[in-house]
């Protein structure tokens, strides 16, 4: 696969790119037929026929079956497959997403993927094929009913352009398309007596909804949720789409990591296309799984993290922007030697920052009956906390960083042992790598741990001091 231009980030340094220039787009009649003309048929149709005849469980059985069959196709497919080559996966499994995902009527392999990369590779701009900044209606389906400035290119998928497979299913989407949907959909409707409500239920009402389901990544997932990897894009996380999306919802992620062959890192997170792809590599049908090394999307994490706690700490004014870089430096310099007698400390600390917590809390509600007595008392105690939060939330940064690179070494001597566990050429050699990797794969776990406890110390120290000292106890 050719190597992606580099993609554009939107910052304070980085102002976005000029607007589209000026052209009256091409409409794509074909396009506004079947997207919007026909719903408008099929739509009060299926009213009348449930109203009428009401929904048989076979009908309701073969519409999600049909779903989750066509909707794979395109996420486990098109998407993490063709698209980003997240993984590898053997000839009748790429045969079968070309069908399946030529049945949810969303283009062929290669037309969607290369949209889908050109997306990816200018993001929000008006290069990209359906871009969020052009509004929610845009991004969801308006972007479809019109030629874009690629249209018919594909010189950014020529990898896929060699695949047989896909070659084929480009040459033959139509047929494929159609002959997809209705031979399940008339096999299982002739042996039920009811080719009427399987065609307008099992098929032309659920190809209408899975291909709103997919277009709720376009737009939904641009603008609604949250961004706790990157604000590079209007990516967003939104772990309720992925109930709809067979776990696509989690997209501010997969736009910071688009390779990965998961969209929901994390395990308990919805995602159904992962575990497809994770169960087939477990049988031999997909290999080559790819995923981004947990120091990584750690440090992604903490970095994002800590570039918002900055930017609100510039809010607030009075340098203390400057303030903070200033003391992380201060303590960077003898980190090394306190480390030791910290981590010892660490637990007399917290309750000691508990009984703190609690005394000054009976000092602010004492406070408002005695403004004129103790308010020299207050504001020197104010300031006590602030050193003592200061230095806490420092030395939890350090200790991130320090917890990121041991999980990063550990991950690497995981790595290295591993490929030489494969490149044993006898069974002792393979035992003793066996062994050993079992050792490092404790460790590895242990400093992913240590890596998450610690990123979550520095989350609750970071809305322990915005709570305290916020605006509000700034301008007091």
């Amino acid at each position: 696969m050719t190597q992606p231009e580099t993609q554009t980030v939107m910052t304070a340094d980085h102002p976005p790119p000029s607007p589209e220039p000026a052209r009256k787009p091409k409409v794509l009649w074909a396009n506004v037929a079947f997207v919007v003309v026909l719903p408008l048929f099929v739509l009060p149709a299926a009213g009348w026929y449930l109203w009428s005849f009401g929904l048989h469980w076979t009908e309701l059985l073969v519409a999600v079956l049909m779903w989750w069959a066509t909707g794979l196709g395109i996420t486990a497919g098109y998407h993490r497959l063709f698209s980003h080559r997240g993984y590898k996966a053997t000839a009748p499994v790429r045969f079968a997403y070309a069908v399946l995902g030529a049945a949810a009527c969303q283009n062929s392999a290669v037309a969607w993927c290369s949209d889908h990369r050109w997306h990816h590779n200018r993001v929000d701009t008006y290069q990209d094929p359906y871009n969020a900044r052009r509004g929610l209606w845009y991004s969801h389906m308006g972007w479809i009913l019109v030629e874009g400035i690629r249209e018919g290119q594909y010189n950014n998928v020529p990898d896929l352009k060699r695949d047989p497979i896909l070659a084929w299913q480009h040459r033959n989407y139509l047929a494929v398309a159609v002959i997809g949907n209705l031979l399940p959909v008339l096999a299982v409707g002739y042996f039920t007596n009811n080719l009427l409500g399987m065609i307008l239920i099992a098929g032309l009402l659920r190809i209408i909804v899975v291909q709103h389901f997919t277009f709720l990544i376009n737009s939904a997932a641009h603008v609604y949720g949250t961004q706790p990897y990157s604000r590079g894009n209007t990516a967003r996380d939104n772990w309720f789409l992925s109930f709809f999306t067979l776990g696509e919802g989690y997209h501010n992620y997969h736009h910071a990591f688009q390779w990965d062959y998961r969209n929901g890192p994390r395990w308990y997170n919805f995602d159904p296309t992962k575990w497809l792809i994770y169960s087939l590599s477990r049988i031999g049908l997909a290999s080559n799984l790819r995923r981004v090394p947990d120091e990584q999307v750690l440090r992604a994490r903490f970095e994002e993290g800590r570039d918002r706690f900055s930017e609100l700490l510039e809010t607030w004014g009075e340098g203390k922007v400057e303030e903070w870089r200033r003391r992380v430096e201060e303590q960077r310099h003898d980190w090394a030697d306190k480390k030791e007698a910290w981590a010892n400390r660490m637990q007399e600390r917290r309750h000691e920052w508990a009984e703190r917590k609690l005394a000054w809390s009976k000092i602010t509600d004492d406070w408002a009956h005695r403004v004129d007595e103790s308010r020299t008392e207050w504001i020197e105690g104010a300031e006590e906390l602030k050193e003592r939060l200061h230095d806490d939330l420092v030395r939890a940064e350090f200790a991130i960083q320090t917890a990121l690179t041991e999980l990063k070494q550990q991950q690497q001597e995981w790595t290295a042992q591993h490929r030489a566990r494969l490149d044993a050429t006898t069974a002792d050699l393979r035992k003793a790598a066996q062994r050993e990797l079992a050792v490092l794969a404790r460790a590895r776990r242990n400093a992913r741990k240590k890596a998450k406890e610690a990123l979550s110390d520095w989350d609750a120290l970071v809305v322990e001091y915005t709570q305290v000292f916020g605006p509000q106890m700034v301008a007091a």
